[in-house]
């Protein structure tokens, strides 16, 4: 477990919060003690300073998201890359738009999982549940697209309220391959978006 959570550290910052709490939930719960949570966060902490060290600033790490994703361009103080997007479609643009539907779709999906609180049997789910609100709810529009990619954590939590809904149960063999399909074509759209993102 120590080698999987901190490997996710290195990869990517999204995962950060997720991390975060399925370590708070553990100790918490009495399920991981402090050495476990000392090892799992050292690597991401020692590349940390190596990188602050490096370039003489304690926030390089984070300076370029923060900017990009959170300060860049802001017209509402929550929810702006969504508003923003959708307000971009509603003036006509279509790709703004279908990113806009989709965004939000996702944000209300957490959101719900969150209502429903069929986590609360597994406090661990909400590393799925609440770094995805969280992002929809601080980002600017150039990162919100961000949200297609992640959104498939909620894969999990969803699955789980399945499982405790015997009625819903006998859907889970039609709803997978559709859950497969929708991951690969949602990793499809980041793709197109980074490319024309960046180019």
């Amino acid at each position: 477990m120590v080698l999987t959570l901190a490997a996710a550290l290195l990869m990517h910052k999204f995962v950060w919060p997720g991390v975060l709490i399925v370590l708070a939930v553990g100790v918490w719960q009495k399920r991981v003690g402090w050495p476990v949570v000392v090892l799992t966060v050292s690597p991401l902490l020692a590349y940390w300073i190596a990188i602050s060290m490096h370039y003489n600033d304690p926030f390089y790490l984070i300076t370029g998201n923060v900017s990009v994703g959170l300060e860049n361009d802001r017209q509402f103080p929550v929810l702006d890359g969504i508003l923003q997007t959708l307000a971009e479609g509603s003036e006509g643009s279509l790709p703004d738009l279908v990113k806009g539907i989709l965004t939000s779709t996702i944000l209300v999906v957490a959101l719900w999982l969150l209502a429903t609180r069929s986590w609360a049997k597994e406090l661990s789910l909400l590393a799925f549940i609440i770094p995805v609100i969280g992002f929809g709810l601080v980002t600017a529009p150039y990162l919100v697209f961000v949200l297609v990619r992640f959104g498939k954590l909620l894969i999990v939590p969803t699955l789980f309220y399945v499982s405790q809904h015997p009625k819903l149960d006998r859907y889970t063999g039609t709803l997978m391959p559709f859950l497969v399909l929708l991951s690969l074509l949602s990793q499809f759209a980041f793709t197109t978006y980074q490319a024309d993102f960046f180019s």
